[in-house]
């Protein structure tokens, strides 16, 4: 899991709020961080593993003591007849005196060691506590772990058999599993999360594994409330694939703003050329590259080249739902994205997928009958039938997002409660206090959510035009346009974005023609060539397939340097279908050229 050598360039982009005098990260886990800060060991003996508590401890802290700790950690295994409680982890010594002004802490962790499948652990949860994120750990990174069950004070069960009730989504995932608080619009998180003891079952559905050790942590403020905060960025570059200015002016445009956030500061990491194209082979090695990030909490997002294999269709894909941005390097560190070198849809990606990263699942699924578990989202009957017509489709969480305007007030909340952000300080009896976590309002209409975000929105300006879009079927049309995301080929393993696309196109003409229009945006001449290049050398030989491609026209189009990255790169992969050797013979030309997804296409 060692990251390959990566520099590192810090870039602010605006006055970042203040830390404040105390880290912004109380760990409870006793871990050394030799040279930075000094952690100070707090009451309670430690067990095995990871048992105890520890502070971060700011040589300008000025606290007093600390609380009492508590009794060592139980754990419960069941069996289909019995149910048995063990002196589990030793016990977790009392919290550390904060000190200086009340609220300086924003995440809080309580770490177990190892937990064996279908055992419990148990939590408590403060009234101080906006959300929480569960993290836990396989005995590899490529072992399987999961939360099987998540129990509530009140005894109802918010993840049950590794799945919120009603929804599709499996808490189980290689190397690191991340649940969190709120992920539904329950009563016991929504609007706040229910103070108590919490219990979570521990157990892959898949093998006998239990985890090596588990951590949670609690998003607290000084209230339980958000009051905004700083969403800061690592951002790891493969091969130069863009420039540092370009993706400032990127993450500026996506996430001003984001759920109440303002962005905070910006670190760029460049990492090796192997990742400028991903594929199912090396995401996951790509994810621990971000081992090296030097802010947590932070979100972490990889910009690549494109994408390939399974993972072909893919504009970006999130390493779960939710990931963290607490801990990097892991398999639920980091957004990974190609660029299209358009602002508007690259901002498109990346927001949909830190929603992703954030807790957020789609509005609408598109299998008929899923939806999310949050109550203010509208919901569509059948998405790949009725796409623009449905009532989510403004939503930056459907499925095929295209205008991503909405976000609903428990959408906001989920995000709110997550690991991703550094809260803004600000204490009880503050007049600028923000406001209220939202209770479950009704769906409101897209022209009134638009009014509400602060949004002066023209709906009929956001829709697809052109010359390229006369004649077209509206919903190829949104199909073409719209964000691929990988959610489904992480549950199902299958990318079934291309075959939704056959079958709204009459020929593969109309796919060629799409793919050659000047006016069509980036992304959507990438898929339609390659689409295109895909049915035609289907079942045909390279010299059938050739004669039946423009292929004059997509060697012009791929050295054509003021043409879009997408339609260039579109090109050229078409022509590596259809046409291998004309596509052979590029290679020396483009290998200095000016875009860095042309030449990386070159030089790999």
């Amino acid at each position: 899991m060692s990251p390959h050598p990566i520099s590192s360039r810090r870039r602010s982009l605006r006055a970042a709020a203040p830390r404040g005098r105390v880290a912004s990260l109380l760990t409870l886990r006793a871990t050394p961080q030799a040279g930075l800060l000094a952690l100070t060991l707090l009451g309670g003996a430690l067990g095995s593993g990871c048992g105890g508590k520890a502070i971060v401890d700011a040589p300008w802290l000025t606290g007093g003591g600390g609380t009492g700790g508590t009794g060592g950690t139980t754990i419960t295994s069941t069996t289909s007849s019995t149910t048995t409680t063990t002196g589990g982890f030793g016990g977790t010594g009392g919290q550390g005196g904060v000190g200086g002004e009340p609220g300086d802490y924003q995440l809080v962790e309580v770490a177990f060691g190892q937990v064996p499948k279908d055992s419990s652990v148990t939590f408590e949860i403060t009234p101080q506590t906006l959300g929480v994120t569960m993290i836990v750990y396989s005995f590899s990174p490529m072992g399987g772990v999961g939360v099987k069950s998540l129990t509530a004070p009140n005894q109802e069960l918010l993840i049950n058999n590794h799945k919120i009730p009603g929804h599709h989504y499996e808490f189980s995932w290689y190397g690191t599993t991340v649940s969190g608080l709120p992920q539904s619009d329950s009563s016991t998180v929504m609007p706040v999360v229910m103070p108590g003891t919490w219990t979570m079952t521990v157990g892959d559905p898949n093998t006998n594994a239990g985890a090596d050790h588990v951590s949670v942590w609690r998003r607290e403020s000084e209230d339980g409330l958000f009051h905004g905060g700083y969403l800061d960025l690592n951002v790891f570059i493969a091969g130069g694939i863009v420039g540092e200015a370009y993706a400032t002016n990127l993450f500026e445009s996506a996430f001003d703003g984001y759920a109440g956030l303002q962005i905070g500061e910006i670190v760029f990491h460049d990492i090796g050329a192997q990742f400028q194209v991903i594929d199912e082979n090396n995401w996951l090695p790509a994810l621990q590259q971000t081992a090296s990030g030097s802010q947590a909490p932070a979100l972490n997002v990889i910009m690549v080249g494109w994408f390939e294999g399974q993972l072909q269709d893919a504009a970006g894909i999130a390493a779960g739902i939710p990931g963290q941005g607490i801990e990097h390097g892991t398999n639920s560190s980091a957004v990974t994205m190609m660029s299209y070198g358009d602002i508007n849809m690259d901002s498109l990606i990346v927001r949909h997928e830190a929603g992703h990263l954030s807790g957020l699942f789609h509005t609408s699924e598109i299998a008929i009958g899923q939806h999310d578990p949050l109550a203010d989202t509208p919901e569509c009957s059948n998405v790949e039938q009725l796409l623009d017509g449905c009532p989510d489709a403004f939503n930056l969480m459907f499925p095929y997002a295209l205008y991503g305007i909405d976000i609903t007030p428990l959408q906001d909340r989920v995000i709110q409660g997550g690991s991703l952000y550094r809260a803004e300080l600000v204490y009880a009896g503050d007049p600028e206090l923000g406001k209220e976590p939202p209770s479950a309002p009704a769906p409101a209409s897209q022209a009134s959510q638009a009014a509400s975000a602060g949004l002066a929105v023209d709906v009929a300006k956001l829709k697809p035009t052109g010359g390229w879009t006369k004649g077209l079927d509206p919903r190829l049309t949104h199909l073409l346009s719209s964000h691929w995301c990988a959610d489904e080929w992480l549950r199902t393993g299958v990318m079934p974005h291309r075959q939704r696309l056959a079958r709204l196109v009459a020929d593969t003409g109309q796919l060629w023609a799409i793919g050659l229009a000047a006016d069509a945006p980036s992304h959507v001449r990438y898929r339609a060539l390659i689409a295109a290049a895909d049915r035609a050398a289907k079942g045909a030989s390279h010299t059938t397939a050739s004669r039946s491609a423009p292929t004059a026209a997509l060697l012009r189009l791929a050295r054509n340097r003021s043409a879009s990255r997408g339609a260039r790169l579109g090109a050229l992969l078409a022509l590596e279908r259809v046409a291998p050797t004309r596509a052979a013979g590029l290679t020396a030309e483009l290998r200095g050229d000016t875009d860095a997804a042309v030449s990386a296409w070159a030089r790999r």
